[in-house]
């Protein structure tokens, strides 16, 4: 039965996304309904930004850090600004990895480790 409903669910939402956007310019939308973005050129290609952007160029940014000295990667800048400050005690992007952010986006995510870990030190429900 649940099968059956996520495959309704996709039928319609497929169809949602041809009917609206399939013979629009090729440009990325949004869409409201669905909460989600659009390439008319991609049209099954459906998501956040950062991956409507990646299928449209057929690319796309990988942003490498460590959790506890494990090499992980992010497509997304946000995601990193979430792992450093969730994980602020066990993240940490290595000297050689520094390559694929900016200086702002470093400092930015330096400053979300320390606030992350202030943050977890001083939380009053441990």
């Amino acid at each position: 039965m649940i099968n059956l409903y996520y495959k309704l669910k996709n039928f319609f939402e497929h169809n949602y996304f041809h009917k609206k956007y399939k013979n629009l310019e090729p440009k990325i939308y949004y869409d409201k309904k669905y909460d989600m973005y659009v390439n008319p050129l991609y049209i099954n290609e459906r998501g956040d930004i950062d991956y409507v952007c990646a299928e449209t160029a057929r690319g796309g940014c990988i942003y490498p850090y460590l959790i506890d000295n494990n090499h992980e990667h992010e497509h997304s800048i946000s995601e990193i600004y979430i792992r450093a400050y969730n994980d602020a005690e066990r993240f940490s992007i290595s000297e050689q990895d520094k390559i694929y952010y900016s200086e702002q986006e470093l400092n930015f995510i330096n400053q979300l480790i320390k606030k992350g870990k202030y943050d977890i030190s001083n939380y009053n429900n441990k």
